[in-house]
């Protein structure tokens, strides 16, 4: 936050719709993880970022870490760490590219078998980030005991006009903890520069957000990276 430099990027599904609109993902993963066909999709999404990035590297482009949504219904599946290590196999990847995701509602729905896949990302080396930390029930016993190299704090935490003296202090308790527990914070949501400006203040490093950047497509994100830093 304090520079400006891209470190990483997350993949992003987005439906396009016939007038050429985007079609938020909220309006239908719910049910295709209802279905169970949002395995197919976040296959499909996993396997074109490492497409892409052996891409980018074979024709000399500058690449970043990028994190791949894992949801509780691909957890229950596949094995997403045998899936995840034959995909930076096939497409010869360092596995610090891929970044794994995983929703803290896996955590707190599926602890178990989320412990097992972490522990599988780390041995083939992989990093494991908590996503949407802080919209769960057991935020606070779950980091005594998940082994997650980074959390991503939810967007719901950032301060806004409405409730910004309950939310900075929220903020403010959660990066000390996560400093005191050595795990770096990713903020998401970020959409202001007051927000940044208080956030960083508050000692945060890392941020996503409408702020930075939308989300774009690939092509645009090569143009991105080749040109250098945000100022």
């Amino acid at each position: 936050m304090e520079t400006g430099e891209i470190v990483g990027a997350e993949a992003l599904t987005r439906w396009i719709d016939k007038d050429g609109s985007l079609i938020s993902p909220t309006t239908f993963i719910p049910a295709l993880e209802e279905s169970g066909f949002v395995v197919t999709l976040d296959k499909y999404v996993w396997q074109g970022v490492a497409s892409w990035l052996r891409e980018c590297i074979d024709r000399g482009l500058r690449v970043v870490p990028i994190s791949l949504n894992v949801s509780r219904v691909d957890i229950l599946a596949c094995d997403v760490a045998e899936h995840m290590g034959a995909l930076a196999a096939q497409y010869n990847l360092p596995p610090e590219l891929m970044r794994i995701e995983i929703t803290e509602t896996a955590y707190t729905g599926e602890s178990e078998a989320v412990d097992k896949l972490t522990a599988d990302l780390h041995t083939r080396g992989f990093s494991t980030y908590m996503d949407d930390f802080g919209t769960g029930q057991s935020t606070l016993a779950m980091l005594k005991n998940v082994n997650v190299d980074v959390i991503k704090l939810d967007r719901t935490f950032v301060p806004t006009d409405r409730d910004q003296s309950r939310s900075a202090q929220i903020v403010s308790s959660m990066l000390e903890m996560a400093q005191s527990l050595h795990l770096p914070v990713v903020i998401e949501g970020v959409e202001t520069n007051e927000q940044a400006n208080m956030l960083l203040q508050m000692g945060a490093h890392y941020a996503q957000g409408f702020l930075y950047y939308r989300p774009m497509q690939a092509k645009d994100f090569e143009a991105l990276l080749d040109g250098g830093n945000k100022n």
